[in-house]
């Protein structure tokens, strides 16, 4: 059996602030991440690329 806490108690408002602290975190290091990330030039498409349609009756 899991342990149960009442959610009006200060265990669970502790834990929810340090969870969502935690969230807040984990976001921002991924928006820096994404931010310092070099872009890559874009790619030109290789020749021939495109919709191939085999049409046959």
């Amino acid at each position: 059996m899991g342990m149960r806490i009442p959610s009006n108690t200060a265990a669970a408002a502790t834990s929810q602030s340090t969870v969502a602290q935690w969230q807040q975190r984990t976001q921002q290091a991924q928006i820096k991440a994404v931010e310092s990330a070099p872009t890559p030039p874009p790619s030109k498409p290789a020749a021939g690329t495109g919709l191939h349609v085999n049409l046959t009756a």
